[in-house]
């Protein structure tokens, strides 16, 4: 099953476990980047993005087009998601896919945002690390099991349908 590991990293460790992810279940690995460069002293601030619609979701269509399986793997911040992935394009380039939402932060409890994010997909489950969890050998060891299982789950899905 052709499948895609989708991240935001803002300071590098959404990245280092995506790779992880990557690796795991022999995927494809896309980073999701700001539309423009920060670079005022304001802009310096990671986490400027993350309240910013800055992402570019417009190219993405073609790219995950031929991708089954779709992992979202993303930063939460004050139990939210990145403003620009709550766009309606998102939404829609995700339509009709099997998807696997990867949080990293504190647990995401903000439903709506993700009720909204994936609104005609299929969910095949979620994750969530906590950032001191993420770093350390038990965290990698759970990012790879679930992301090993939510696989698994996927070519299911695929042989029975």
């Amino acid at each position: 099953m052709k499948t895609l590991i989708l991240f935001y990293s803002l300071d590098g460790l959404l990245k280092n476990l995506s790779k992880t992810m990557k690796e795991e279940i022999n995927g494809d690995l896309l980073q999701l980047k700001d539309v423009k460069n920060n670079t005022g002293i304001y802009d310096k601030t990671p986490y400027k993005s993350f309240i910013e619609d800055n992402l570019n979701l417009e190219t993405l269509r073609e790219d995950i087009k031929s991708y089954e399986l779709i992992v979202l793997a993303v930063p939460n911040w004050f139990y939210k998601l990145p403003i620009g992935l709550k766009r309606n394009t998102l939404g829609n380039i995700l339509s009709g896919k099997k998807i696997a939402l990867f949080t990293l932060g504190k647990d995401l409890r903000n439903i709506r945002d993700k009720n909204e994010l994936f609104f005609d997909s299929d969910i095949l489950g979620e994750m969530n690390l906590d950032i001191i969890e993420a770093k350390d050998k038990d965290g990698i060891s759970k990012c790879k099991i679930w992301v090993k299982k939510i696989y698994e789950k996927g070519i299911s899905k695929i042989m029975y349908t």
